[in-house]
């Protein structure tokens, strides 16, 4: 199966076109804004974007070469600075957008957008031995858990999917498509369950067969109980018309959570 050139290039330009409207509005808001914030002017001038800044400030520091930020902080201490930083921005709830649209420019090179989905590190300090605990999440895990980042964050993760759909596994083993499919998975809450099984079908239905297979088997593991039924319905579907997808379709429906009737059918 190849993917749709068309498709492919419409998807890429529609995310541009957004992300262009985006940051003009960004800087339209940044310039009524700047008599009375002073401080963010000056973040602006050393090249931080809202992004860059609030995410230093909340206790990460960002590698530019693809290997894996550094954590000074408990994941749940960074989740909640960020979080407060969002809430007491004078520009709240736009700052919401702000941040993504800044996230989005930060990734739009590869090596950054890697780092971004690589679990962080702990940051030594001074030789000591760090009080991080030595395991911690990626950059996009601890956004996804805060609720209010949490769907633009999605949405973002998504719209970088069909740029990697046909790299396959790339330098140093890593396969982007996987790795972006298993930031959504165990998350504690998803704000929007209906929503994200709409995209993961969507996106099911034009990727490349190896991309599709991950996506269906990761199902069970991102969406709720509340979607299983309906996504289901679809699987079934899909399983009357693509016989290369049989076994994990089937790996699927056996994990999810149905109902009688359409377990039997």
């Amino acid at each position: 199966t190849s993917f749709p050139g068309k498709m492919m290039r419409k998807k890429r330009r529609s995310s541009v076109e957004k992300l262009a409207g985006a940051t003009t509005i960004t800087k339209a808001k940044k310039s009524r804004s700047a008599g009375r914030l002073p401080k963010e002017v000056a973040s602006e001038e050393t090249n931080e974007t809202v992004f860059v800044a609030f995410v230093k400030e909340a206790g990460v520091n960002l590698k530019h070469d693809g290997t894996s930020h550094e954590i000074a902080v408990d994941q749940v201490v960074f989740q909640k600075r960020i979080q407060q930083q969002v809430q007491k921005s004078p520009r709240y709830p736009g700052i919401l957008k702000e941040f993504i649209t800044a996230l989005e420019t930060y990734i739009e090179n590869p090596d950054r957008f890697r780092s971004c989905l690589l679990p962080c590190i702990p940051q030594q300090s001074e030789g000591d031995i760090s009080s991080v605990s030595s395991f911690q999440e990626s950059l996009f895990r601890m956004l996804l858990g805060i609720e209010a980042l949490q769907t633009l964050i999605i949405n973002t993760l998504l719209e970088k999917l069909p740029e990697f759909m046909l790299d396959g596994t790339v330098d140093g083993g890593l396969n982007i498509p996987r790795m972006i499919i298993n930031q959504l998975k165990w998350l504690d809450r998803v704000v929007d369950t209906k929503e994200l099984a709409v995209k993961l079908m969507e996106l099911v239905s034009v990727a490349p067969v190896e991309v599709q297979r991950d996506i269906i088997t990761s199902l069970p593991e991102i969406l709720e109980d509340s979607q299983h039924n309906d996504t289901a319905r679809e699987l079934n579907a899909l399983l009357q018309e693509n016989t290369q997808l049989t076994v994990p379709i089937l790996d699927a429906l056996s994990s999810l959570n149905l109902s009688l009737s359409l377990l039997t059918e």
